[in-house]
């Protein structure tokens, strides 16, 4: 694993490539649970930042044995690094469940260099509830803790008691604490869906907040059968479906900003159809109430041969100043001028489009659409894919963006936010 500076006044790099670490022969593939999986992770390595910035933990899966065996234990090798890329340590972490039983969802790292895994133990049903899309078994959701000093593992269930988890993610606080936060739903007959976080500390016991989302929000921008279905059901915030945690961000009420983006596939022909839509943006204050939840229509898809999330140019981008957030992505034209009565087009992901934003005011939750860019012609150049990935924050009102043009050259741009 090698490391490289950009400097992004010369658009040219810094320095000479550096080694890191040699990568180990058993290395292998990650398993994630589709359904729950950040933002975040890769299927070959994953990266996790410490809410200060000073630690960067590098973490992949290791291979045991015969490959055919499923009664393996999961293991990962981890290196964990200062802010200067120096290695602080370097372990296998080794947990006792199998691969087959465990279903990862997340990762995280504290500013103590602490690292945290995220998953659930499918070998363990501690009940069964019924819900309209049949019955669905509860298992235990399981934090494991990498100790920053020893290396040692703990393990903690996250009790959500008589709620389950619709979906759900890992964030690293700002307080030295860890969230584990997403979307939840209950089993009485309204089923009734919201946010829940869940706050535990070095020295504190875990604290939860739960938020109920308003209906009306969700239903903007939706089929009309699903509002039929919404109306006969009488199922109060039933669009939180198919929504996942994407990011939660900590704001100086000590509230929470939380971040959610409608994903799904399905197989056809040899490929998988990734589906981006909707973000949901929820501002939730110090005290866990809800203050606004905004929902941001897009409308996403791209084709792969895995399932791999947040290929080209589908997803969004997020970029914070002090009285707004702006939401980067790339829309089809035709979406300009949506209603909130309106589903928005589809884009096809690599097929042109227009680079595009939503622009949200901090303080209430209202947005304005705004567009960046037409990829038919940025200063006479003609763009053939844009990769959000790609998109580097500068500053609290700058970024820059690397593209290829129809020529297979590398160009890259800086943009400037205007509020």
């Amino acid at each position: 694993m090698y490391v490289r500076e950009i400097d992004f006044e010369s658009c040219n790099w810094a320095d000479e490539e550096k080694l890191l670490f040699d990568v180990r022969k058993e290395q292998k593939q990650i398993q994630y649970s589709n359904l729950f999986k950040a933002k975040s992770l890769s299927k070959d390595f994953n990266f996790v930042k410490s809410f200060d910035g000073k630690t960067l933990v590098i973490q992949y899966s290791l291979k045991y044995g015969d490959a055919k065996q499923s009664n393996q234990p999961l293991a990962f090798q981890m290196h964990s690094f200062n802010a200067e890329l120096e290695e602080l340590w370097s372990t296998e972490i080794e947990i006792p469940i199998t691969e087959e039983q465990f279903d990862l969802f997340s990762a995280a790292t504290d500013n103590n260099g602490n690292t945290y895994l995220l998953g659930i133990n499918r070998g363990i049903v501690k009940g069964k509830i019924v819900t309209f899309n049949g019955e669905l078994s509860l298992s235990p959701i399981l934090l494991y803790k990498i100790d920053g000093y020893s290396q040692s593992l703990s393990e903690e269930e996250i009790d959500l008691g008589e709620n389950y988890v619709a979906q759900i993610g890992l964030f690293a606080g700002k307080n030295e604490n860890l969230i584990v936060g997403g979307y939840y739903k209950n089993k009485i007959a309204e089923n009734t869906c919201g946010i829940f976080i869940y706050s535990t500390g070095i020295e504190e016991e875990g604290k939860f907040a739960f938020s109920p989302l308003p209906a009306d929000e969700l239903l903007k921008h939706s089929e009309l059968k699903t509002k039929e279905e919404i109306k006969e059901k009488k199922i109060e915030g039933h669009l939180i479906g198919g929504i996942y945690p994407r990011e939660i961000h900590f704001e100086k009420d000590n509230g929470y900003t939380v971040i959610g983006e409608k994903y799904s596939y399905n197989y056809a022909e040899r490929q998988i159809i990734h589906k981006y839509k909707e973000i949901l943006v929820s501002r939730i204050d110090g005290n866990g109430e809800l203050v606004w939840a905004t929902k941001l229509p897009k409308n996403q898809l791209s084709a792969t041969t895995n399932l791999e999330s947040y290929n080209g140019g589908t997803g969004y981008t997020r970029i914070v100043t002090e009285a707004f957030e702006y939401y980067l992505f790339v829309d089809n034209l035709k979406n300009l001028t949506l209603t909130e009565n309106q589903v928005p087009q589809l884009h096809s992901d690599g097929a042109g489009g227009f680079f595009s934003g939503f622009k949200v005011n901090r303080e209430t939750g209202e947005y304005t659409r705004f567009t960046i860019m037409d990829f038919r012609d940025v200063n006479g150049i003609k763009i053939n894919r844009l990769i959000l990935s790609k998109i580097t924050y500068l500053t609290d009102h700058q970024f820059a963006l690397e593209f290829n043009t129809d020529k297979k050259k590398n160009v890259m741009l800086k943009f400037s936010l205007n509020d």
